[in-house]
């Protein structure tokens, strides 16, 4: 008989224990996300589709509170570079039409309008028939990375040009003509018009 009165208490304590330990589990996994230097995101498709959850990051990255973020619809499309704008919207259009996980890199306009490369990851969120419902994804800022590649451009373009230049200058005769060929060269990679040279 005492058993069969403790029992439902036993379950009922038990419940209310696994009860709690989800919510602590809740608790931590968002406050892990949360100190994560990446902004995690929830949104709906679209350029209008509203943003379920962002994390605090958005304001350390773009200055905008998690609370504005989420309270206008169609800020993140309208705070995308210009440039980038409509083929990212077309890469996360493509996500909600065919169900596809999204990647893309792009710019992103801070509040006060300075630009950060981003890497945005998500992945479709589908209801119980496998429709699209939003997106659940990571954005990264890589404006470093960016300014290194940007650099690593630059220098090969540059090395290029003086190969180009040195294949040019080889077949001069004289050095003359190699200094006159340097010069045109020089003036046509600078877009100049005319030169005037100190010796």
């Amino acid at each position: 008989r005492w058993f069969e009165f403790m029992k439902p208490l036993t379950e009922r304590a038990l419940r209310i224990k696994n009860r709690k330990s989800f919510f602590q589990q809740q608790i931590n996994h968002r406050e892990l996300m949360e100190q994560v230097p990446a902004i995690t995101y929830m949104a709906e498709f679209g350029r209008n589709g509203k943003w379920l959850y962002v994390s605090p990051q958005i304001e350390t990255m773009l200055g905008f509170t998690p609370e504005e973020w989420m309270g206008v619809n169609g800020l993140w499309a309208r705070q995308i570079h210009p440039e980038d704008r409509e083929v990212v919207l077309q890469d996360e259009a493509k996500c909600g039409s065919e169900g596809k996980d999204l990647f893309v890199e792009y710019r992103m306009l801070t509040r006060d309008h300075r630009a950060v490369w981003v890497s945005d990851k998500g992945t479709v969120v589908r209801d119980e028939r496998g429709n699209p419902l939003y997106l659940r994804g990571v954005i990264l800022d890589i404006s470093e990375r960016k300014m290194v590649e940007h650099k690593h451009k630059a220098m090969a373009d540059g090395l290029r040009a003086v190969l180009h230049m040195a294949d040019e200058l080889i077949v001069c005769a004289d050095d003359d003509t190699i200094f006159k060929r340097a010069v045109e060269l020089a003036m046509g990679k600078l877009g100049l018009e005319r030169c005037g040279i100190l010796m």
